[in-house]
């Protein structure tokens, strides 16, 4: 839906339902964009098989809106109150969109080929509750994420867990275990932005004008977990990912999404000079 400008208005708004599926969602990424081509087994070993599933770039729902609208009132700006009450601007961004999918990896070479493994999924275990192998544990493994007294992980039952780490694989020579978790398994939060700019023109002259503009990233300062930053002075930020290594992942923000920093409210002031 599309409004020309008119009246001082303009406004256009889409949504967009839509499912993308592939094997690898950038073949040539590079940096730290190296999750989008993640795979866990070379095409020669069926990984174009095993891998398949929601693309990295898959959001099933997206809704923008946006919109310009310049006060109708006194825009010569004659006198004393036209410059006060004159010239002003509101425009604005709304983008509301499904979370992004991103994979539970196991953390160490379990089956001793190139590649990103996964561990095991156990669909009866707890939600978010991962097993570690360590054969010091009575039951061979521990949750990283709960522990005793002197900060060492506590022995878990591997069936209480959903995600089950493999060990490394002891003999370069043999392909070990490979785990049975798919690729993109899991959804980070949805995204919720609001942008905001407000604008006050004085006139000069005919061909001159000064601008005052106010710009509000993320006006409604809404927790934004699991996101590239909407802040544009926040740190390159390539390719955010949750936390979600069963072996190497720091106690507490295994898929954690708040861990993520999305960036909050920023606001910027600007004083230009038109003619």
């Amino acid at each position: 839906m599309k409004r020309r400008f008119s009246n001082g208005l303009q406004f256009s708004s889409s949504y967009t339902w839509s499912k993308a599926i592939d094997n690898i969602s950038e073949l040539f990424s590079y940096g730290n964009t190296a999750s989008l081509s993640a795979y866990a087994l070379p095409v020669y070993y069926g990984g174009a098989t095993l891998d398949r599933g929601v693309s990295s770039f898959d959001r099933p729902h997206r809704w923008v809106f946006s919109y310009v609208y310049e006060l109708p009132w006194m825009k010569q700006q004659s006198n004393v109150l036209g410059y006060v009450v004159g010239g002003w601007q509101v425009s604005g961004l709304t983008a509301y969109e499904s979370g992004y999918p991103y994979t539970v990896t196991n953390g160490q070479d379990s089956d001793g080929l190139e590649g990103n493994d996964r561990p095991n999924f156990n669909p009866s275990g707890r939600p978010g509750v991962r097993a570690r192998p360590d054969p010091t544990s009575a039951t061979g493994y521990v949750n990283p994420d709960v522990v005793d007294a002197n900060g060492n992980p506590t022995p878990i039952n591997p069936s209480e867990a959903r995600f089950i780490g493999l060990p490394v694989n002891p003999d370069p020579n043999k392909v070990g275990p490979i785990g049975n978790l798919g690729r993109n398994t899991q959804r980070a939060p949805g995204l919720k932005n609001w942008d905001l700019n407000v604008v006050k023109r004085f006139r000069i002259t005919e061909h001159a004008s000064l601008q005052f503009r106010g710009e509000f990233y993320n006006v409604f300062n809404t927790p934004q977990y699991g996101t590239v930053s909407v802040s544009p002075f926040h740190p390159s930020q390539n390719a955010q990912s949750i936390p979600a290594n069963v072996n190497t992942s720091q106690p507490g923000v295994f898929l954690n999404a708040q861990s993520v920093d999305g960036g909050g409210r920023v606001i910027r002031w600007q004083l230009r000079l038109e003619f």
